[in-house]
């Protein structure tokens, strides 16, 4: 009754709820702080704050380097916190931690007698320093013999090429391309090619001038692709023949007859191959021996012939594509015997239909005499191509050509070409008034 009679009361309720809200706090901030029911300790592996749950999550901080509970634990700012867990409000982030490590201490120095270690070197995870670098030169110093005959190796193709190349095969890269069926002896194609050429030349030489009649050149030239950038040509090998009359003084008969020709070889490096642009272009050395003995075949000994050319594929269509090819070169005496000249050569052709079959052509050649020979100091002809006579009268006579035909393919490795040729120019002092070109080719 008495419990009741207490309740009943309303000054009573209102003092037995102000006692109630000063009492809790103060029985719930004052509990000790412990792992459950054992005390606080060193070493401990949690601690928690036996206070009403809040919404969080769990960080862990380092365990306390002292013994005493109380004061500040690490990066937390709470009192009383020193090692274990405590509990972190959503959304409020911790504090950053900052980790001190010590450097690793420098490598001892070298032994005496040994060489410091290099300035500079590759770095962790590069390519190797290329062969014949030298770290501790400049840049502008580096390169030694190791390092040329590499570059040299790869300009001349024995390394960076194609690798399914086999041994001496021709370079396949061009095939869209013909060889120019005129001027055999001068217009040489710029690829690398491995190929067996016999040709057959008609001449016949205008009338009124100091040799008429007719010449022949019969025989084959010889070609080997040592890589895809050099290789090997013997232009001429074979023989010549003359049928007709000698007008001029000075000629003697003996020298019209027939006799094997001049023998000439060159070697040729292709230095600019561009397979996707359809370029390529050589240059090489002509040695021009005369080796014959009659019909002017052992004029002067030699004779040197620098030539640069050069092939271009273009206009790629559905009906077809071209190509165009240049030569340059030059004839020099090595001795006064000779006469030296200029020599160009221009050629253009169609592939019919993207066929690779047929190629209608047209090419230009022009001859010009620089320097007249001492062998005929009395008489004005010159042979171009097929005769040196070494006139001096000569010196500074032009002779063009035009020549044009068809090549056909039976298939890569067998061609065979015809061309017609005949002068643009006087044919007065010249030995040509018409040329047939026959040649077959037997390419690997």
């Amino acid at each position: 009754m008495g419990s009741k009679h207490l309740n009943s009361h309303p000054l009573t309720s209102v003092v037995l709820a102000l006692s109630w809200m000063i009492v809790c706090p103060l029985l719930v901030f004052s509990q000790p702080i412990g792992l459950g029911n054992q005390p606080a300790a060193l070493g401990m592996d949690s601690l928690r704050i036996n206070a009403p749950p809040i919404s969080g999550v769990a960080i862990p901080i380092q365990q306390a380097q002292t013994s005493a509970v109380s004061g500040t634990a690490p990066n937390t700012g709470i009192p009383g916190l020193t090692n274990g867990t405590y509990l972190v409000p959503q959304n409020q982030p911790a504090a950053p931690q900052l980790v001190l490590t010590q450097a690793e201490p420098p490598p001892p120095p070298p032994p005496p007698g040994m060489a410091p270690a290099p300035a500079f070197a590759s770095p962790p995870g590069t390519s190797p320093l290329p062969p014949g670098f030298n770290p501790n030169l400049p840049i502008s110093q580096q390169g030694n013999g190791t390092q040329f005959w590499s570059q040299a190796s790869e300009h001349l193709g024995f390394s960076g090429g194609s690798t399914a190349r086999k041994w001496f095969q021709s370079d396949h890269a061009f095939d869209i391309m013909i060889s120019p069926v005129s001027n055999p002896f001068f217009f040489e194609d710029p690829r690398a090619l491995t190929e067996v050429r016999p040709i057959l030349l008609y001449q016949s030489l205008p009338g009124g001038q100091p040799i008429t009649g007719n010449l022949w050149w019969y025989g084959t030239q010889l070609r080997l692709a040592i890589t895809e950038k050099l290789s090997v040509t013997i232009h001429k090998l074979g023989g010549i023949g003359f049928n007709g009359n000698v007008n001029a003084a000075g000629i003697s008969e003996a020298e019209t007859s027939s006799s094997f020709s001049e023998f000439w070889l060159s070697p040729k490096w292709t230095f600019y191959r561009n397979e996707k642009s359809g370029t390529v272009a050589a240059a090489g050395v002509q040695f021009e021996t005369a080796t014959g003995s009659s019909m002017y075949q052992g004029t002067g000994g030699l004779g040197i012939a620098p030539y640069a050319s050069v092939g271009q594929n273009f206009w790629r269509t559905s009906y077809g594509s071209m190509n165009a090819m240049g030569v340059f070169a030059y004839s020099i005496a090595a001795g006064g015997d000779r006469s030296s000249f200029f020599n160009f050569g221009a050629h253009l052709d169609y592939d019919v239909a993207n066929w690779h079959k047929f190629y209608p052509f047209l090419d230009l050649n022009w001859f010009s005499i620089t320097g007249g020979g001492s062998t005929l100091p009395n008489v004005k002809i010159e042979g171009a191509d097929l005769i040196n006579f070494g006139s001096g009268p000569s010196n500074g006579m032009n002779q063009v050509n035009l020549a044009t035909g068809l090549r056909y393919k039976f298939s890569e490795p067998m061609q065979a070409g015809l061309a017609l040729e005949f002068p643009l120019t006087s044919v007065d002092n010249t030995i040509e008034n018409f040329r047939l070109n026959l040649d077959f080719i037997f390419r690997y």
